[in-house]
This record gives structure tokens, sequence and C-alpha cells, in this order.
């Protein structure tokens, strides 16, 4: 019967979830944080900016991001996600096109990366994590799952897509590349989405906190995180035996975090400030994220090898797993949301 409820909620809400995993899967977090690598090592090789360079414009690009989350989130509670979305979906086009005609002078380049996340923000999991746990009650977890899986086809098929472009146009070419993309289906998405929130028209939107069946959520976080840290473990060893295991393990649980996170946030404090938490949560995961993959370089560089590194990411992962056995089992604000 609670199944039946969920597929339900999701056939009456689907357009609003393929609006929200397309937005996703082609917002500015998507489209920048999965294609820089290759993107920065054509420029590299061009125009003979060093690695180390470019790694920190990355980085202040990521800051950048991180510090408008947490804004973002506030005025997506204020004012709703519709308009913050559009407004930033058209920042990030002109973002990824002034990327590609930019002059090559590093300052430009590193100014409009700055601008292309910091106001492209409304385009990342920030809104549509918020608008899905606004329409989505009983299957509030599948439809974020399904967003989150989106993401993860993003990061497999971009680079598959972006090579060819490069082999013909060069990084100018991979930027403008983006840019239509973002143009071609997260314009769409948009409209659907703006389409389907209109406040003149009713929505199956069913706005409130998740099954009680929720409870279990915070057992499913410790697994997922000791899994992480059980592929941690495994990789340190560096036997090839063990590496395909490992491998497996690291997979079930990345990018998990993301869904995680909003649902529980949804579940302990409602939607009424989802914006603002959950934005701050997405700030800080940014951040952690630059600043774990220098830890881990400089660490590795220092020991000549990654399993000191690997065995302290197991150690972080399970200390996180143990946390959630600890997390609280009921609602934290009882108004609604």
């Amino acid at each position: 019967m609670e199944n039946d409820s969920r597929l339900n909620e999701i056939r009456r809400g689907w357009k609003i979830l393929m609006g929200c995993t397309l937005g996703a899967s082609t917002g500015t977090a998507a489209l920048y944080l999965y294609t820089s690598g290759m993107l920065f090592f054509q420029l590299s090789q061009d125009l003979h900016w060093n690695r180390t360079v470019l790694s920190a414009g990355f980085l202040a690009a990521q800051i950048a991001l991180a510090l408008a989350s947490p804004l973002a989130g506030a005025l997506i509670d204020r004012y709703g996600p519709r308009n913050i979305v559009a407004a930033s979906l058209g920042m990030e086009v002109l973002g990824f096109l002034a990327l590609g005609v930019m002059p090559a002078q590093f300052r430009i380049f590193l100014l409009l990366q700055i601008l292309l996340c910091f106001l492209g923000v409304g385009t990342t999991p920030v809104s549509y994590a918020r608008i899905l746990s606004r329409h989505f009650k009983r299957a509030r977890g599948l439809a974020l799952g399904i967003m989150t899986g989106g993401l993860g086809f993003a990061a497999m098929i971009l680079p598959q897509l972006l090579t060819p472009i490069m082999l013909t146009g060069g990084w100018r070419g991979g930027y403008v590349f983006l840019a239509a993309l973002a143009t071609l289906i997260g314009l769409p998405a948009t409209w659907l989405l703006r389409r389907e929130m209109a406040p003149s028209k009713p929505t199956a939107s069913i706005e409130g906190r998740p099954a009680p069946s929720t409870e279990r959520a915070p057992r499913i976080a410790t697994t997922i995180f000791m899994l992480s840290a059980l592929g941690c473990l495994l990789l340190s060893f560096a036997t090839p035996q063990l590496v395909p295991l490992a491998v497996f393990a690291i997979s079930l649980s990345i990018g998990a975090e993301l869904d995680i996170a909003a649902y529980l946030i949804s579940f302990y404090f409602g939607v009424r400030n989802f914006g603002k938490i959950y934005g701050a949560f997405y700030g800080v995961l940014v951040i952690s994220g630059g600043l774990g993959a220098l830890l881990i370089g400089s660490l590795s560089d220092g020991i000549e090898g990654y399993g000191p590194t690997l065995l302290l990411s197991a150690v972080g992962a399970g200390v996180a797993a143990v946390l959630m056995l600890f997390a609280p089992r009921r609602q934290i604000i009882s108004q609604a949301a």
C-alpha cells in the first residue's frame, strides 16, 4: 500500500521530477565541476598556464559557489525557486559563452569562473532539492535519488560528449558547447518547472515531512558511510585483488551525501527553511571537496603514496557512520513544513 502511494506521487509529479533531474544535470555545478579537468588540461597546453595556478583558480570558483549557496537558499525560501532558477540559468549560459570568447588572460579567466559559480548558483542541487522536498512526501527519498542519479549520469557522459568537440574546437569550443547544452536542456527543464509550479495552477504538491518510515534514514546513512570507509580501507592495501571490491563499495556511496542530507534536513527541519540549511550544507560540501583534494595531494607528495591518506579517509567516513547512529529518530522542529 505504501509503495502504491509512492508510485502515485511519482506519477503525479513526474514532470517536476524530470525538470529537476535535467536541470541539475546541466546546472552550473554539474557542467563546471565535471568538465574542468579536461578543459584545464587543454588550457594549460594551449596557453601554457601552470596547472597549479589553474587549480588555485578552480578552488577560488568553488569558494564563490560555497559562499553563494546559503545566500541562494535564503532567497529561494523567501521568494520561491522559480525565478531564482531562471535567472541563474541565464547567468550560467552567459558565463560559459564568455569563457569561450574571452581574451587569453588569466585574470579575466579567473574572474569569469568566479562570476559563473556565484551567479549561476541557482541551478545547483540547492534549488532542485528544495523543489522536490516541497512537492514529494512519501516518495521524497526516491525523487531525490533520481535527481542525484542524473548528476551521476552527467559526470559519466559529459567527458564523452566534450572530447570530440574539443578535438576540433579546443577549449573555446568546449565552453561554447557547455553554454549550448545548458540552453538546449536547461531551458526546457526550467520552463517545465515554471509551468508546473505556476501559482495559479493546482498541482499535485504535497507539503510536509516524509513518512514515519524515514526513521530508517539515519541507519541507511550509516550503511552508506560504512561502505565508503570500507572501500577506502581496501584501497589503502593496494592489493590488485581488492581493488574491484573497493571501487564497488565506494561507487555505491558516491553522491549519496546530496540526497541523504536533503532527505534528513527536510525530515528534521521541514521545508520552510530548507533552502538556507541545505545551502549551508552544500557550501561546506563544496569547500571540503576542494580543500580535501589539496590536502590529500599534499600529504601524498610528502609520504610518496596514497595509503595513509586513504586510511585517513576511511577513518573520517567511519566517524560519520558512527555519528549517524546517534541521530535523532524524531523531527526537531514540530511546526508544519
